[in-house]
């Protein structure tokens, strides 16, 4: 268990943040990532690193959106709003003691709150695509976060450190030769603008014209494995069925069908969560999607109500709604940015100008 853990910081500080002398980071995150959190700072620290960690409480986020005064509610947080400006390494790492925390708060306060960080979200976005800032967002596998999966705890550790490479021989040898494959999807994405995703519930066509494909290779997510991009704000048209589960701060959106027309979503229904859904849409910005991505890992293979994992699986397909990733070229800007995994595996197709290049679970690229 120490071990892997020593494996996971070392993959974090040396791979994802590349932590180098004199760096500023600031770790987000709960007591009960205590074992990983040790590894991290000692290394970091080692390398002459300052850090400061932000650290969590059990029910401090519902405490805070329970009895904080609509005044307090407004204002920013002052070391956070320090940070964002003067920090250029950012960790968080999700931990949380019960995910469940914020289910029964109002979706209007969430959303009143994401409204009032909105500035600092820009803020981090700007600075990172002038490569000012670099951030990483992992987690740590609590019995919590294996609830949500189905999972028992240590069923959930090992396929949250698998899908990390850590079973691999060389963990940052393999998100190399990972970041080359996802450098040849980039290029065969890169050559066209017009791109149709198709599968029995879904019909969704959008231009990434004059727009910037990344590949996220770990080091802003661990684990991750996906290439994206943001779509021209008003090319986006059709509709698209999300077949994964989705969670927004502790509360479930479920069997969501978004209809666009003209970049805007005209009809937005859900199975579960509908009031989430409708609080979230009716942001500024929220009826735009601001990215288009594709899963790419192929030790994700299974659906765990996490986001952050379930849109890495190999063979989806995920979009965002909310704010654009300015290092992309979009151009939508909102306090939210949430993503919605659907599944391409069964009968999905894409193609890029009339150009089949993904069917039968499998990319078409030149070098295949």
């Amino acid at each position: 268990m120490n071990d892997m853990y020593q494996a996971y910081a070392e993959l974090l500080v040396d791979y994802c943040l590349d932590i180098q002398p004199k760096d500023r980071l600031l770790i987000k995150t709960t007591y009960l990532a205590e074992p990983l959190l040790q590894a991290i700072y000692a290394l970091c620290v080692k390398k002459g690193a300052i850090v400061e960690c932000d650290l969590h409480f059990k029910r401090q986020a519902e405490l805070f959106y329970t009895h904080a005064a609509d005044a307090t509610l407004e204002e920013l947080p002052p070391f956070y709003t320090h940070a964002v400006s003067e920090f250029n390494k950012f960790l968080t790492i999700s931990a949380p003691f019960d995910a469940n925390e914020l289910s029964g708060v109002s979706p209007d306060r969430l959303s009143a709150r994401q409204k009032v960080l909105a500035p600092l979200k820009k803020t981090m976005l700007d600075r990172g695509a002038k490569n000012d800032v670099t951030w990483t967002i992992c987690m740590m596998p609590t019995p919590a976060l294996a609830e949500i999966s189905d999972m028992s705890p240590s069923e959930f550790q090992n396929y949250l450190l698998t899908m990390c490479g850590l079973s691999t021989d060389n963990a940052v040898s393999w998100w190399t030769e990972h970041r080359a494959f996802q450098d040849s999807l980039i290029n065969t994405l890169s050559q066209g603008t017009d791109l149709q995703i198709v599968t029995p519930t879904t019909d969704l066509r959008l231009s990434t014209k004059d727009r910037r494909w990344i590949n996220s290779d770990g080091r802003r997510n661990m684990p991750s494995g996906e290439v994206f991009t943001s779509p021209v704000e008003d090319s986006v048209s059709g509709h698209i069925f999300i077949s994964y589960p989705t969670r927004y701060k502790g509360q479930w959106i479920k069997d969501v069908t978004f209809t666009f027309e003209q970049g805007t979503i005209v009809k937005a229904e859900a199975s579960e969560g509908q009031d989430v859904l409708d609080a979230l849409l009716n942001q500024p910005g929220g009826r735009r999607c601001g990215e288009v991505a594709f899963g790419t890992n192929p030790f994700a293979v299974q659906a765990t109500g996490h986001t952050l994992l379930d849109e890495k699986i190999g063979g989806s397909c995920h979009i965002a709604i909310g704010s654009s990733y300015p290092e992309t070229g979009g151009q939508n800007q909102s306090p939210i940015h949430l993503d919605f995994v659907t599944d391409l595996q069964n009968g999905g197709q894409v193609t890029l100008d009339q150009r089949l290049i993904f069917d039968q679970q499998q990319w078409h690229l030149p070098s295949s």
